[in-house]
């Protein structure tokens, strides 16, 4: 049994490459600036590969530095060297050049070509044929001018002829075409892509061996894809290529540590998660084992800041829609893992939609945390600040390919609705639009064929997305992410305030912010410590309570008492016309909301009228009981009134059912409204339904304010509770048959009863 790890089966190969790479002088001391200096005259042919001497003796026995834990540190000669025997005798002509100094990133990059193609041998079969074509994929885009020169001056065989444009070779028996996209700024442009693919083709039409580089988050367009064959990726870097770089960099030699000291070093994952810069940092050290700790440090610190903020799903109470599909999809994501189930079987997306702040962003990073893989997030704003088109596109599909290369991993894409639709009818920047949902779609599509990547998208207004984003096999699940309820309140209070907060503190303050979005609890947290933290005291209930919900005032009283009446309005009207059933109704410190599922139905006039019903049963409840009615259901686009009103006019111009007959007269908006016949027929379908709500909750006046007296208490009324309040209420569908007097034609002349 050794006591030391076994070298990898291309560490001869590894030797040989870094034995020529010491020795050529055409290598910079800087890397990746030889290329354009052989490649701006011309071809260039391979030289022989000096042969070992002294100095390559001296330097494979010798370290670099010395490992105090080593065996090396008491080195006193080399007993198996014979200097008779070693033939050092050559011309001044003939001599080798001096040793070069070897950059750590240079070796770092000759180590991985070693193992990508294991051999000499086997790098020459590639390139059996004559019109051979290859590609070496996943290349770090900084490395990708490096690449070129190692190719080229360490790895070709000798005599071969190498130039960086396929016009420059003349068709030589051993001629080769390497091409690679040029980097500005660690990424290639979008017009650079279109060159190289440019370059590519050309190429292909030439009989010249062609060799290409593609560096990671670049693609092929389509025809090349069919074209060329598949990429081999670039080994990444590995405990065993770390390994070897170390017997070069420091003299790692074998014994009984070394074993032990490769183990210390960060996983396959994280050493290529790890910027440059930090591995070159690390190396700087003097020893072996000072390389490894600093390195073990800075992949612990990243991947600190790489765990997703907020609580895991297992932490979050509550049990609503969007919360139940993520924690299906990271289930989902575990048996994949445990190899259980395909990855052909699972839902791999989900669309997050709602108002801002509500948790969309908060929850996308819980699923994170619970599959424990890497999160991944990138938004339109971001991608659109990188400048223009091209650049924006390169950046969007640099996020792609990231998540790609880390997976498992779950790619979270923000304000997704930023991508806009083709079929807006606002012709600004609609090319700009098309070919960003163009580049989107077709990113989305090469995500689906990965297997273990999430992809999680989050919006506000997703009835302007496209609608080929939304289909099924891009965005599998659309979940809306409505306001907190008091439980998941509860859970981020949890997550946010000390042990000290009894359950009862908690239920209080989430009780009081009901209505408030997560991103308004988050805020109200970490004003509270900040007041704290300025007094230098721990945190106390009081800082949050003066932050959090309502006050007692009598004006503030009143006002809960008429939204708390307008909102059950709405939830008896809804149950009594069986438009579906209502699952949650919630006080907010400026208005109120009520959510019902709505039912299929047949879409008949009684249908509309129904719903007109519904939304004005808000006003019809505060005459009902105080009254007078306020403005509450007026204001925005979204407003009860707004929504009735549309709906009042789609029965004449868009759903055939009014006056026009079966006309379909465009988009209903306020200017049909100018027509004094119209704007009259319009008012009269919002006065008869006000007064079929009114009839409504007459009949249930009692259960009305008894529910609203329970939601002013709880702020928030939802599952058993409600459903028990609501089950005094019968529906009774034949009112609407008695109520509604419309003829197919509309011609109704009727006045407000």
């Amino acid at each position: 049994m050794t006591d030391h790890a076994p070298r990898p089966a291309w560490a001869a190969y590894g030797e040989e490459l870094i034995r020529r790479l010491r020795r050529n002088p055409l290598l910079d001391r800087y890397p990746g600036r030889s290329v354009n200096k052989w490649n701006s005259v011309g071809p260039h042919r391979t030289q022989e590969h000096a042969q070992p001497g002294l100095l390559d003796f001296l330097n494979k026995r010798a370290p670099s530095y010395v490992d105090e834990e080593s065996d090396e540190a008491n080195f006193t000669g080399y007993p198996d060297f014979d200097g008779d025997a070693l033939d050092i005798s050559m011309s001044e002509e003939d001599s080798p050049s001096p040793m070069q100094p070897i950059p750590h990133p240079t070796l770092s990059l000759a180590l991985k070509l070693a193992a990508t193609f294991g051999s000499e041998d086997a790098f020459i079969a590639c390139f059996g044929a004559a019109s051979s074509v290859v590609v070496l994929g996943n290349i770090e885009p900084q490395e990708v001018a490096l690449a070129q020169d190692l190719l080229t001056l360490i790895v070709m065989p000798p005599g071969w002829i190498v130039a960086s444009e396929a016009r420059m070779l003349k068709g030589e028996p051993n001629a080769l075409c390497l091409l690679a996209p040029e980097i500005t700024n660690g990424r290639v442009a979008e017009r650079v892509l279109n060159i190289f693919g440019s370059d590519i083709r050309t190429a292909l039409s030439l009989p010249d061996r062609l060799f290409v580089l593609l560096p990671s988050g670049c693609e092929f367009p389509p025809d090349l894809k069919q074209a060329l064959p598949a990429p081999v990726p670039i080994a990444p870097l590995s405990r065993s290529i770390f390994g070897e770089h170390l017997r070069y960099s420091h003299g790692l030699a074998d014994g009984k540590d070394h074993a032990a000291l490769l183990e210390r070093l960060p996983d396959e994952k994280a050493l290529t998660e790890l910027p440059g810069s930090v591995l070159s940092a690390a190396l700087r050290a003097p020893t072996a084992r000072g390389v490894v700790d600093r390195l073990s440090s800075a992949a612990e610190k990243s991947s600190k800041r790489q765990k997703p903020d907020g609580p895991r799903l297992e932490d979050m109470d509550g049990n609503s829609p969007a919360l139940q599909a993520a924690r299906q999809l990271v289930a989902d994501l575990a048996a994949w893992k445990e190899g259980t189930c395909e990855w052909s079987e699972l839902t791999r997306s989900l669309i997050l939609h709602g108002p801002a702040g509500t948790g969309k962003t908060w929850l996308a990073r819980a699923m994170g945390a619970s599959a424990g893989i890497s999160f991944v997030q990138g938004s339109f704003a971001e991608w659109q600040s990188a400048g223009h088109l091209g650049d924006m596109l390169a950046a969007m599909r640099r996020a792609f390919a990231g998540a790609i290369a880390k997976k498992p991993s779950i790619l979270f894409i923000d304000e997704v609705d930023a991508a806009g639709s083709r079929y807006d009818t606002d012709n600004h920047n609609s090319s700009y639009r098309r070919q960003v949902i163009n580049a989107v779609l077709e990113q989305i599509d090469l995500l689906m064929r990965e297997e273990g990547v999430l992809l999680i998208g989050a919006c506000n207004d997703i009835a302007g997305l496209d609608p080929a984003i939304l289909r099924p096999g891009r965005f599998d699940r659309k979940v809306q992410v409505p306001l907190p309820g008091k439980a998941e309140i509860a859970g981020i209070l949890r997550s946010r305030l000390p042990a000290e907060f009894s359950f009862s503190d908690i239920d209080d303050l989430a009780r009081a912010a009901i209505g408030m979005t997560c991103a308004d609890v988050d805020a109200a947290v970490r004003q509270a410590k900040s007041i704290a933290r300025g007094q230098k005291r721990a945190l106390e209930f009081h800082d949050l309570r003066t932050l959090i919900g309502y006050s007692h005032s009598e004006a503030d009283q009143a006002l809960d008492w008429r939204i708390a009446l307008h909102e059950c309005g709405h939830a008896i009207v809804a149950t009594a016309l069986a438009l579906g059933p209502v699952t949650r109704i919630m006080l907010e410190p400026l208005g109120g909301e009520t959510v019902t599922q709505n039912r299929r139905n047949q879409s008949l006039l009684r249908d509309v009228h129904a719903e007109i019903a519904c939304l004005m049963a808000g006003r019809a409840a505060e005459r009902l009981v105080l009254g007078e009615v306020s403005a509450g259901a007026g204001g925005s686009r979204q407003s009860d009134l707004a929504r009735a009103t549309n709906m009042a006019l789609q029965i004449d111009h868009q759903l055939g059912l009014g006056a026009y007959g079966p006309v379909w007269r465009g988009d209903a908006d306020g200017l049909a409204l100018h027509d004094p016949a119209q704007r009259q027929r319009v008012q009269q379908r919002l006065l008869n339904a006000e007064t079929l709500a009114t009839g409504i909750l007459q009949r249930h006046q009692p259960e009305l304010e008894a529910m609203a007296k329970a939601l002013i208490e709880d702020r928030e009324l939802v599952g058993k509770r409600l459903e028990k309040m609501l089950e005094r209420i019968t529906p009774d569908t034949g009112i609407l048959e008695v109520s509604t007097r419309e003829t197919a034609n509309d011609k109704e002349t009727n006045q407000p009863r």
